[in-house]
């Protein structure tokens, strides 16, 4: 499917309730999906309303971090 993806998007998750949590605060193994985009694959954060503001940031510059 790689070759195909133009984007996606992207989230946490804490089992057993908790989705679209910020990325890097849940259990999701993004060392492990990175590889798996294709460097022109683009990537929206989808994160819950009720996330501190704070959490989110942090988040999108990890992001921005890991796909370089």
């Amino acid at each position: 499917m790689a070759p195909r993806l133009i984007g996606c998007h992207i989230h946490d998750t804490r089992p057993p309730f908790c989705d679209h949590c910020p990325p890097f605060k849940g259990e999701t193994s993004f060392d492990q999906l990175v590889p798996l985009l294709p460097k022109k694959c683009a990537t929206v954060l989808k994160i819950s309303p009720r996330a501190e503001a704070a959490d989110i940031v942090e988040a999108a510059n990890e992001w921005i971090k890991k796909i370089k």
